[in-house]
């Protein structure tokens, strides 16, 4: 497929709003001044085009430290544009208009499909809906990043007992193969045992899977943690992995965790674990 040529010929034919987003780091796509505004330029169709960078990314977007502001902007967009089409129905929605089908031919037998919204299906309806779906992917990120926000304070701030707001409810319960804790006292006990026993760590967590309902949510994830007894030592580790359980609770200062379980699946090296860890 002869990539410019494709995109000269369909590029007009885009009868909605349009985000580019171009890694500040990009390397593959050419993304200077004017090559941004002919890419714009093209799309003729329709009048709200963006073209974005985002800072402190590469190639692939998605992948990186980078990767939940890119994902939230680009949910803020769509809210955007659902909030501007609420007064008016847009353009490619009015009864008059009837999708173009491009000529085969001309776009070298490539396919291409439209979808259009069931006459049945209201204007408001379908706002409604794309709001509900919106808020449900930024409560999924925002849980995912509440236990990723976990995660590193356990590594950054093992020091500190000051960010158990931000992460638990005061009357948190968390549940480990060496005891239950509860409350901000078991936390800080938890954290004490943790930094006099090793230096230093690091846990990943991977593989979330969140169900939301309502103000409260469950989530599920893999996690490993290698844990270093002295910092001089790095080659000596106590490692372990396995999956935890989690439920959160929607509070005035954003998602909190309130039970937290983990379930160990293997461990290796020397540590403070007896038997089988369970």
């Amino acid at each position: 497929m002869h990539w410019p040529r494709y995109f000269a010929r369909t590029a007009p034919l885009v009868r909605v709003p349009v985000r580019l987003t171009f890694a500040e780091h990009e390397r593959w796509w050419r993304h200077g001044a004017e090559d941004l505004a002919d890419l714009a330029a093209r799309f003729t169709g329709f009048p709200r085009v963006l073209v974005e960078r985002q800072p402190a990314a590469g190639h692939d977007v998605s992948l990186g430290w980078a990767a939940r502001s890119y994902h939230l902007r680009a949910l803020a967009f769509l809210e955007d544009c659902v909030t501007r089409s609420a007064p008016r129905r847009l353009p490619y929605r009015t009864p008059s208009y009837r999708p173009q089908t491009p000529d085969p031919a001309a776009l070298e037998g490539n396919a291409m499909s439209t979808t259009s919204v069931p006459a049945s299906t209201s204007l408001s309806e379908e706002l409604e809906t794309l709001r509900g779906q919106v808020r449900l992917l930024v409560d999924r990120a925002e849980l995912t990043a509440l236990a990723d926000r976990y995660l590193a304070h356990l590594d950054r701030d093992r020091d500190r007992d000051d960010w158990f707001g931000s992460v638990f409810t005061e009357d948190a319960h968390l549940v480990f193969p060496m005891g239950e804790y509860r409350g901000t006292a078991g936390l800080a006990q938890f954290q004490q045992m943790a930094r006099t026993t090793f230096e230093r760590t690091h846990h990943q967590g991977t593989n979330y899977a969140v169900d939301i309902d309502g103000d409260r949510a469950h989530i599920r994830a893999h996690l490993t943690a290698v844990h270093v007894e002295r910092a001089a030592e790095p080659g000596a580790h106590f490692d372990i992995g396995g999956h935890y359980e989690a439920e959160a609770v929607r509070t005035p200062d954003g998602w909190r965790l309130c039970r937290f379980v983990f379930d160990l699946v293997w461990h290796a090296g020397s540590g403070p674990l007896t038997g089988d860890g369970h």
